[in-house]
């Protein structure tokens, strides 16, 4: 999941919550930009990284996601293409006009489609 808003991070963990409760134990890694102090057990914390190919290879490798749940925030080309390079579903839930932006500012024609393009569902 990630989550850079804290408000959002907040329902992110109830979310958490209520997995733990319903289903067999499942684990999450929340990417947000504030630790979370009240996160349950199944959830892993990790600071946001840079929009990069190498730091998204890197991220990937190492936890080996099932999903990305991606709430809010700028959107990450890099990161959304390795994503879907790799086969991983990407969901983008709870999504504003204002706050689908490109992370850092950049703007490339047609970067933003091909970014949307990398969900499966935008809720």
């Amino acid at each position: 999941m990630h989550s850079p808003d804290p408000e959002r991070s907040r329902t992110a963990l109830a979310l958490a919550r209520h997995l733990e409760e319903e289903r067999e134990p499942v684990t999450l890694l929340l990417t947000a930009a504030a630790r979370q102090r009240d996160a349950p057990r199944n959830v892993l914390q990790w600071p946001p990284f840079l929009d990069s190919r190498a730091a998204t290879q890197t991220f990937l490798g190492r936890w080996r996601p099932d999903l990305l749940l991606w709430i809010r925030g700028p959107l990450q080309p890099a990161l959304l293409s390795e994503t879907a390079r790799a086969g991983i579903p990407a969901l983008m839930v709870d999504a504003e006009a204002e706050t689908a932006t490109l992370a850092g500012g950049r703007w490339r024609p047609g970067a933003r489609r091909a970014a949307f393009a990398a969900f499966e569902r935008i809720l």
